[in-house]
Parts: C-alpha cells; sequence; structure tokens
C-alpha cells in the first residue's frame, strides 16, 4: 500500500511539474520597443541675443546622455553644453548643464520622426562670473534614428546683472 501511494505521489509530482513549462505554443513574444537611449553630441549656429553689446552670430556644444522610456518618450538626463559669441569667443563663453524631457511622433515618412525637447538648468558666464537659470525649447526632425535636425531657443538669466541672454538657431544632433 505504501508503494502504491508513493507511485501516485511521484505520478502527481511530475505532472504538476510538467503543466509549469512553457512552451512556444502558449507564449507570444513580443518585438522589443527601439531603444533611443545612448550619449548625444549636439552643435548649433544662430543668433546670440543680449541684453547688452554682445548681439552676434553663436554657436553651441553640447554632449549628454539620454535615457529612453520607449519609443516616444525620453529624458535627458544630463546635459553639458556651452554657448558662445564667435567674434568674442573666449569672453563669452556660457557653460550650461540641464537635464530636460524630449518626446518624439509616430514614423512621418520615410523613418523620419518629428521631436520636440524642454530642457532646464544651471549656467554661468564666465567673463562677468554669473550665472542663474536657463532653459532650452528644441523642435526638429530625426532625419534617421541616429541623426536630427532643428530649431533651438536657448535662454540664460544673469541674476546679479539682471539680464538675459539668449541664441536662437538651427542644431545638428548625434546619437551614438
Amino acid at each position: 500500500m505504501k508503494k502504491l501511494f508513493l507511485l501516485l505521489l511521484v505520478a502527481f509530482t511530475c505532472v504538476a511539474a510538467n503543466a509549469q513549462l512553457v512552451t512556444s505554443t502558449t507564449v507570444t513574444k513580443q518585438k522589443k520597443a527601439p531603444s533611443n537611449s545612448g550619449m548625444f553630441l549636439e552643435v548649433g549656429v544662430g543668433k546670440l541675443g543680449a541684453d547688452w553689446e554682445g548681439d552676434g552670430v553663436a554657436m553651441d556644444l553640447g554632449l549628454g546622455y539620454r535615457y529612453g522610456f520607449s519609443q516616444y518618450l525620453a529624458w535627458d538626463i544630463l546635459k553639458v553644453k556651452a554657448m558662445a559669441e564667435l567674434s568674442n569667443f573666449s569672453e563669452s563663453i556660457t557653460p550650461q548643464v540641464m537635464t530636460g524631457i524630449r518626446g518624439t511622433s509616430p514614423e512621418l515618412f520615410a523613418n523620419m520622426t518629428a521631436f520636440a525637447s524642454f530642457s532646464l538648468g544651471y549656467g554661468r558666464e564666465i567673463d562677468i562670473e554669473d550665472g542663474g537659470f536657463c532653459y532650452e525649447i528644441q523642435v526638429g526632425l530625426n532625419i534617421t534614428p541616429k541623426f536630427n535636425v532643428g530649431f533651438v531657443y536657448d535662454s540664460q538669466k544673469l541674476s546679479d546683472w539682471d539680464a538675459n541672454l539668449s541664441l536662437a538657431g538651427l542644431r545638428l544632433g548625434v546619437r551614438f
């Protein structure tokens, strides 16, 4: 009798364990969404606007890391950038540290998508040794998944001088 009970117990355990096995017919595999996470480099050129005589052509250069939550939403965790007027380069360098959010549209045509981003942080104008709150708004097109072009507006508040420094221009970006 003990042997029969043991045989039934082993058979029941084997059946229960076999029911736990996952087969390919019972589970469907889902496609993984394309990742838009990684390092990025942005280079821009445009018109510098300032509350003093520093108006002219300027450029900006930024490097950062982006974490993608989905193919439509990403967080620019850290962006370190600088903008400067080209004719007065050494006296107008303004480094900035920012974080922000970036939204991407579904595919428009031929693997191209539209995007918009908003970043904020702290920046400092080195020559006058003053800094404060800064923000950036950018809209554009992702030409390929790794290359984008867009319009950017960057504003830097200088707290001690009660002044603003801004850049409006064209920006090229590469994600790697």
